[in-house]
């Protein structure tokens, strides 16, 4: 009878029970990350509410509308939405707030663009006068054109091996 013999390496054959134990720490770690920002969502999910009614009403209605079109084009596709907006409830509430927020963002660069593009295209545009001597620069014919000159490459010593491969 032979002895086998074993190469350990980074801790002998319990490499896979380590790894199984971070692989279950990770997630562990991962689902309490989940379960407290979830947590932190919840509470503030009332706040948010309120404040995105404050900041853009709208975006609360058209919610609203698209839930009552879905209910319209299919009852069980409009159930499954409210139900999940009922679960979800504070992931629902925090995406309208952001919604509410980058239509604020929107709003408040929208005049500022309708007023440039009001100057840019209905009102004069200030401009300065060209003096003659510019003006004769860029009507100026050239007195000469010109010249390009090609020049052929010079010659290389004829390789040899070349006349073989003819």
């Amino acid at each position: 009878m032979s002895k086998k013999e074993y190469q350990y390496r980074f801790g002998g054959p319990f490499n896979w029970i380590i790894a199984i134990g971070a692989l279950i720490l990770v997630f562990y770690i991962f689902t309490q990350l989940i379960k407290i920002l979830w947590w932190l969502a919840a509470m503030l999910m009332p706040v948010l509410l309120i404040a995105t009614f404050i900041i853009n009403r709208s975006v609360l209605f058209n919610y609203v509308k698209m839930i009552r079109n879905l209910y319209k084009k299919n009852t069980t596709t409009g159930i499954i939405a409210t139900v999940l907006s009922v679960i979800a409830s504070p992931l629902v509430i925090l995406g309208l707030f952001g919604q509410a927020m980058v239509l604020r963002k929107i709003n408040k660069v929208n005049p500022q663009q309708q007023k440039a593009d009001k100057n840019k295209f209905g009102e004069y545009i200030e401009y300065e006068e060209v003096n003659e001597q510019f003006k004769n620069l860029l009507n100026e014919v050239p007195r000469e054109k010109p010249r390009i000159e090609l020049r052929q490459p010079p010659k290389e010593d004829p390789n040899p091996y070349d006349e073989l491969w003819k």
